[in-house]
């Protein structure tokens, strides 16, 4: 029997068994006919992947209603996945060109423009559970320096981690410094505590963090949340970085200051949730370059293979790190540089 003569609602059950990506490998597999259009379109719409490329195509058409209408309608997972500018060879003709520096002001001032429509797109949708938000390293041009420019701001991640329906958020914008030249007063630990009592899971890793991200909300319950991983070392985002680089703080205290005290916090949030399944604490150290975890839930320390796998067991350690393991060898994300880079 064709597919098209099953019922509708088992030719849906098998089109969301096949899965969005099936149709997001090959478009053309949404327009077999209208009928089908009609039930696989909210199934291709339920895990959707953005870039800055895709954003600025669904934005910069004259006719967009239904692409967005369709978005805030059916989609539970979103994931906006970025890596800066991406054009510094095909424009660059000399080792600094003003003409080059003039696209990449205006890619980022659309790239923060596209971001804050589509998060006042999903604030008034009920559907979106998971948002994922990463901005890895750009391939910058020979000429610049090698620091990490900032091609986002604190106001673009506050506004999109403020959808009031997402309940798994992972933030993972260790690659980009973030501009607050809109609003100096912004926090964005303070905005994700905030948002922990509304949250099932955070994962978090950015080049700004400090312990207020962790900080308990007054009156507030965790009986929801379940997960919570804040990674604090930028090294190994992408094949091309060898430095081992720490978050730059926001009260600018020590490294070893600032996590002790997120230690303890943690411990503190894993004894008010009902439900903990993993509170844990992430970073690396010199001279061996290992990468330990700290799980707030049991007090385990281990040591991870990878720095992509947050949640993994790893290699418990028993006795206490060895003193060398514990100082800072490792260089600090350089916030200064950022607050130069807003001024470019």
């Amino acid at each position: 029997m064709p597919l098209f003569y099953l019922p509708p609602e088992i030719l849906l059950h098998i089109l969301r068994y096949i899965d969005s990506d099936f149709f997001a490998q090959d478009v053309d597999r949404l327009a077999i006919n209208k009928q089908w259009h009609q039930l696989a379109w909210p199934v291709f719409l339920h895990d959707v992947i953005l870039n800055s490329q895709s954003l600025e195509t669904i934005y910069s058409r004259p006719v967009k209603g239904a692409a967005l209408d369709g978005l805030q309608r059916h989609t539970d997972a979103l994931e906006v996945k970025l890596c800066g500018f991406d054009e510094w060879a095909a424009k660059s003709d000399s080792l600094y060109p003003e003409a080059n520096l003039r696209d990449v002001v205006k890619w980022t001032t659309r790239l923060g423009e596209n971001l804050d429509r589509l998060s006042a797109l999903f604030r008034k949708s009920i559907r979106l559970k998971s948002l994922t938000i990463e901005a890895m390293p750009e391939l910058q041009h020979a000429g610049m320096r090698a620091s990490r420019r900032a091609y986002l701001s604190i106001s673009t991640i506050q506004n999109m981690i403020s959808i009031e329906s997402v309940t798994c958020l992972d933030i993972d914008t260790g690659g980009t410094a973030l501009s607050s030249r809109r609003n100096k007063s912004l926090h964005l630990c303070d905005a994700i505590s905030r948002r922990l009592p509304h949250l099932r899971r955070l994962r978090c890793r950015a080049c700004l963090l400090c312990p207020e991200i962790l900080r308990i909300q007054p009156d507030s319950t965790y009986s929801n949340l379940e997960e919570v991983i804040i990674n604090l070392s930028l090294s190994g985002m992408t094949p091309q970085e060898t430095a081992y680089q720490y978050p730059a703080r926001c009260n600018h205290s020590s490294f070893l200051t600032v996590r002790a005290a997120l230690e303890d916090r943690a411990i503190t949030l894993a004894g008010r949730m009902e439900r903990p399944k993993m509170v844990r604490l992430i970073w690396h150290s010199l001279p061996s370059m290992q990468i330990f975890a700290f799980d707030a839930t049991d007090g385990r320390l281990s040591r991870l293979k990878s720095l992509n796998q947050w949640d993994a067991k790893g290699e418990e350690i028993r006795d206490e790190l060895p003193s060398s393991e514990s100082e800072i060898g490792s260089v600090e994300f350089d916030s200064s540089e950022a607050s130069e880079s807003e001024e470019d």
